[in-house]
């Protein structure tokens, strides 16, 4: 894979990683919130969960990519975890536009 393209996938990467740690701690704070208000916090700790997982697999997507370019050599990453949380992506971004 050319070296720009592996460049502009690992920018997407770290965008989605970064993303994704802000997404957990925002979800971290409503949790805590709910807590102190005395509400149920079972379906914002199952989002929380489905936050983690997905952010699982954007370092996983990261990863890979980093390890190419730092090593000079261009390897295809396997990207297949992404791909499969692609279904979440949108129950995320409604329960975020929610928050």
């Amino acid at each position: 894979m050319a070296h720009a393209m592996l460049e502009n996938r690992l920018a997407q990467a770290e965008r989605d990683v970064s993303q994704g740690q802000r997404h957990i701690a925002q979800q971290r704070e409503l949790i805590a919130k709910l807590e102190r208000d005395g509400h149920d916090t079972k379906q914002a700790i199952e989002l929380l969960h489905q936050f983690e997982q997905l952010q699982e697999m954007h370092v996983a997507d990261r990863d890979p990519l980093r390890k190419e370019l730092g090593s000079g050599r261009a390897r295809p990453a396997s990207c297949t975890r992404l791909k499969k949380a692609r279904p979440y992506l949108e129950v995320v971004r409604r329960a975020i536009a929610r928050l």
